[in-house]
């Protein structure tokens, strides 16, 4: 696979934040959820957000009716996006440099 190399790892040597994003997305676009979850799992995270908000938002319009507490939703979403990131990121890093192991 050809992509263009991520300018964060090019000048520190460390993961970026989103590193091994584009490799989870085609992984998951291929149908293999086990090699998505292991470049970066926030792909699929997205994914089931999206599809459960996308469900929520067609069974209140066949009800007539929205359904309520989308602000809630919203935060509980950004914040477990926001902890899945920083933890991914954190334990790449991690391993990089603490057990010398390159997981990309």
């Amino acid at each position: 696979m050809l992509s263009l190399p991520c300018p964060f790892h090019f000048v520190t040597g460390l993961y970026c934040p989103g590193c091994g994003g584009t490799r989870a997305l085609l992984a998951l676009l291929s149908g293999n959820v086990k090699e998505s979850l292991y470049y970066h799992p926030f792909v699929l995270y997205m994914v089931v957000a999206v599809g459960i908000e996308t469900g929520l938002w067609v069974w209140g319009r066949i009800r007539h009716r929205p359904v309520k507490g989308f602000e809630k939703r919203y935060r509980f979403w950004t914040i477990g996006a926001l902890a899945i990131v920083g933890i991914n990121w954190i334990f790449k890093n991690y391993m990089l440099i603490v057990k010398g192991t390159a997981l990309l």
